[in-house]
């Protein structure tokens, strides 16, 4: 029996109802890797190789989610599901979807208190009436409360804790208040084009030895929240390969 190939559509005799397969990789000497899009994907041991029927002809292709890297790194790759079985999923963890209390409770109240942290300590005036009263200590004071934010049951566990360890000390290495306060009020409220801005705040944390993408996006995240996202590249550098989208960054800061 021909061996199959990666992206040969297939049907499952036994199993009619988890619809159109497609081969994720080709077959080899001990397993078949196959998304089925009422299934999921699956990985079909050879001896079930007679269970599969090849389709060709002019049957519609599944639909199946973005590719993922196959090489054998050593780790355990998550098998890849549909929309549908990842919401049934996330709702079984998550009771009430995103307005049930677990969500609250572990993802989204503190988020919100932290906004408002954010503009308590970094709104435009605020930062301004320190600047004109030249209290640039304070600014610098403001921030290193917003990054290691610790009030019980609300804290910034966005940064981790070497990160934010990191940037407090950043303080005594830099040493120059001043340029920080200007700096952060510029990378938030100028009126420069905001990726210039961003590029200069990224340049004063690098001379803090600071400049991580959880300390730097958790300004913005929290003080505008409706535009502004957090990001950890570790999360990120994943994404544009699995969900081919192209970013402009360096994540390696």
């Amino acid at each position: 029996m021909e061996k199959l190939k990666k992206g040969q559509r297939v049907k499952h005799t036994s199993r009619p109802e988890w619809g159109l397969g497609q081969l994720r990789e080709d077959e080899n000497a001990n397993e078949i890797r196959v998304f089925f899009p009422n299934k999921g994907e699956l990985t079909l041991q050879t001896a079930d190789r007679g269970k599969l029927e090849l389709v060709i002809g002019a049957e519609p292709l599944p639909v199946i989610p973005p590719n993922v890297p196959t090489k054998k790194t050593g780790k355990k790759q998550m098998p890849m599901v549909t929309f549908d079985m990842a919401k049934e999923l996330f709702l079984k963890q998550y009771l009430g979807g995103f307005y049930g209390k677990r969500l609250l409770d572990e993802e989204r109240d503190y988020k919100v208190e932290l906004a408002r942290v954010a503009q308590q300590l970094l709104a435009k005036d605020v930062l301004l009436a320190l600047i004109n009263a030249e209290n640039y200590q304070q600014i610098c004071d403001n921030a290193n409360t917003l990054v290691c934010y610790k009030k019980k049951k609300v804290p910034n566990n966005l940064p981790s804790f070497r990160e934010q360890i990191g940037f407090t000390a950043g303080f005594k290495k830099l040493n120059d208040p001043k340029t920080f306060a200007h700096s952060l009020f510029e990378y938030l409220h100028g009126d420069a084009n905001l990726e210039l801005r961003f590029n200069r705040f990224a340049l004063v944390l690098e001379q803090m030895e600071a400049a991580k993408w959880p300390i730097i996006t958790t300004f913005r995240f929290f003080l505008f929240p409706a535009t502004d996202v957090f990001i950890k590249p570790k999360t990120l550098k994943y994404r544009p390969p699995r969900q081919k989208f192209k970013i402009n960054c360096n994540l390696l800061i």
